[in-house]
């Protein structure tokens, strides 16, 4: 199979060019040519040619990418993109098939760290009655979940978009003291909290603050606001009662704690013995 990656000189680009490298006839495209030095060079009006394109661009260049170069793919291709919040996406995806192309949306869910595809989970975005089939096809070691669009926007306000939007006020409230004495003195969770932090603040503004801006984050960054703001407030005042209340009521939530207890450590020992 013919495969071009729209983006290749990207992180992911770059980890889907390599994956596919030993599988299929992989090509690639970039705007910056220098990035995709070594790799087998297509140009947009050749991708008529390829049997599958993936649009792996910064996320909220998506929807125009895929307006500008579905109408060079030939009938029954199928154009891929893999965006992490589809509101920028899905509807030039649904547009594109006006071409005669069938699409796929889809949603990694790992970064371009990634050392094994074995076990890796992607969310996929059913358009097609065949798309499990061939998602899986293409990804044989991964584990494919479906979600509707709706559902996936509004599960990733919460698992990308809450957890930038928490570690980037960390990050701002922090970014005057002494770091690197913090992370001398800091136990257990502040290293945790320091990796997770500094692996977030590592994304440039392009990836973290469209993961914040998807619409489906205003409900949970008007909720978040509203829960700072009532326990500041009550640490301001000192109010214990309320603090104490609050804390049993929100603990009491959740379950598996002295599991993720043991795995924190579990987990530190291995950051420690790197």
């Amino acid at each position: 199979m013919k495969i071009a990656i729209v983006g290749a000189g990207g992180k992911m680009g770059s980890l889907f060019t390599k994956y596919f490298a030993n599988k299929h006839d992989v090509y690639a495209y970039d705007k910056d040519r220098e990035s995709i030095r070594g790799y087998n060079l297509i140009e947009v009006d050749e991708l008529h040619k390829m049997d599958v394109v993936i649009i792996a661009v910064p996320l909220e260049h998506t929807g125009r990418v895929i307006d500008d170069i579905a109408r060079y793919m030939s009938k029954d291709s199928r154009l891929i993109e893999i965006s992490s919040i589809k509101h920028y996406s899905y509807r030039s995806l649904i547009r594109a098939k006006r071409y005669g192309i069938k699409v796929s949306s889809i949603h990694p869910l790992f970064g371009e760290g990634l050392q094994s595809f074995d076990g890796a989970k992607i969310i996929l975005i059913p358009i097609n009655d065949d798309d499990h089939e061939f998602i899986k096809g293409l990804f044989e070691e991964a584990e494919i979940i479906e979600m509707d669009v709706k559902e996936h926007d509004k599960s990733m306000a919460i698992v990308l978009g809450l957890i930038h939007l928490s570690n980037f006020v960390i990050a701002k409230t922090i970014v005057n003291e002494d770091y690197n004495r913090l992370k001398e003195i800091g136990g257990t969770t502040f290293r945790l909290q320091s990796v997770l932090l500094e692996g977030i603040m590592n994304d440039p503004p392009s990836l973290s603050i469209p993961l914040m801006i998807n619409p489906s984050m205003k409900r949970y960054a008007k909720k978040f606001k509203k829960v700072v703001d009532d326990i500041c407030n009550a640490i301001i005042d000192e109010d214990r009662k309320y603090l104490s209340n609050s804390y049993k009521h929100t603990r009491d939530k959740f379950s598996s704690l002295d599991e993720s207890y043991r795995l924190m450590y579990e987990l530190i020992d291995k950051l420690n013995n790197k």
